[in-house]
């Protein structure tokens, strides 16, 4: 697979027809804090090493692409609940030219309960100096295809005379809201580098959390060779080091 394949909520479309149950080994189960044993089937069944990364995406249940021979595979955190039907129909995914497995797929992901968002919160994009809503738009046009369904708001700044640390932009993922800091609507602050922080905050949705044994990845391995590529990326990096002083010092006015 030269690009990336992708099953969606309501299915997809499938070319030539194989038969499911192909596989001569019966098919493990899909364990979210131990994959190993599915990834090593996998890996035995494609004779190809396979990354696995378990997503809460809303919109795409299964995708893969493959990439200098590794298999880079994403999966909803609902496939937990498959069954051998279901393990053996991502393998015949993943083969490629099966009709019978993205059907099965698909009959799995639209019987999947969708996720119960809790309350969002208000979403203020319009700033003094940065519009979010224009911003969030080019960003994920541009480098998403305009696949990100996250929102994009204005955070608030908490009450704190002297700050250590401090946080651009968070992915929240139970809400699918981009919270971005408030310091960074003002006029110093380059329309480029707010493009970016958002850029950053969309990877995070569209690559999801890797599970690595028992620990959790906010960072997969792409994540920075992906993040790298947006234009100006070391320029960007050399201003938020220059001015993060001043943004710490930020105070809300009213």
């Amino acid at each position: 697979m030269g690009v990336m394949d992708q099953l969606g909520l309501f299915g997809a479309s499938a070319p030539a027809a194989m038969v499911l149950g192909s596989a001569p080994q019966d098919p493990p189960a899909i364990d979210l804090a131990h994959p190993e044993p599915f990834v090593t089937w996998l890996r035995g069944q494609l004779g190809k090493p396979v990354r696995l990364v378990f997503t809460n995406n809303r919109t795409t249940f299964v995708s893969a692409r493959e990439h200098h021979g590794l298999m880079h595979l994403r999966l909803h955190q609902a496939f937990a609940k498959a069954g051998p039907r279901e393990v053996e129909a991502i393998l015949g995914y993943l083969k490629g030219g099966n009709r019978e497995a993205n059907r099965c797929l698909g009959e799995f992901i639209a019987g999947c309960e969708r996720p119960v968002r809790t309350p969002r919160s208000a979403v203020v994009t319009a700033g003094r100096c940065h519009d979010l809503a224009v911003l969030a738009t080019e960003v994920n046009v541009t480098y998403f295809h305009g696949s990100c369904t996250a929102q994009v708001t204005w955070g608030v700044a908490a009450k704190r005379r002297r700050r250590r640390t401090i946080q651009l932009g968070c992915f929240v993922a139970d809400e699918n809201l981009i919270r971005i800091h408030p310091c960074l609507d003002q006029a110093f602050v380059p329309r480029p580098y707010v493009a970016w922080v958002i850029f950053h905050e969309m990877l995070h949705e569209v690559l999801g959390v890797a599970r690595s044994k028992r620990r959790r990845r906010v960072h997969p391995p792409e994540f920075g060779a992906m993040e790298a590529t947006f234009p100006g990326y070391q320029a960007l990096k050399a201003w938020e080091v220059e001015n993060l002083p001043r943004l710490m010092n930020y105070r809300h006015s009213r």
